[in-house]
């Protein structure tokens, strides 16, 4: 995309997102315009760190995932 003298390119656009602090951030990742569906993708949080248990992760995930899609559906109203 061209804009005057500028060049414009497409990096990632998180929509819905959630910035909990510095560098610990969930969100759902675009990676083009074209995208459908996003990409879950949480940094630094309980999602992605390794001294957790496997099911602590599953578990705040998919709560994350049920907030959005809540979120989704009361959009549609």
């Amino acid at each position: 995309m061209e804009y005057g003298d500028f060049m414009f390119t497409w990096y990632e656009v998180y929509h819905p997102c959630v910035l909990l602090a510095k560098k610990r951030y969930v969100g759902f990742k675009y990676e083009s315009p074209d995208e459908k569906e996003p990409v879950f993708d949480a940094k630094g949080i309980e999602t992605v760190r390794r001294d957790g248990v496997l099911a602590q992760r599953k578990l705040v995930e998919n709560c994350i995932k049920s907030v959005r899609d809540l979120l989704d559906d009361k959009s549609g109203d």
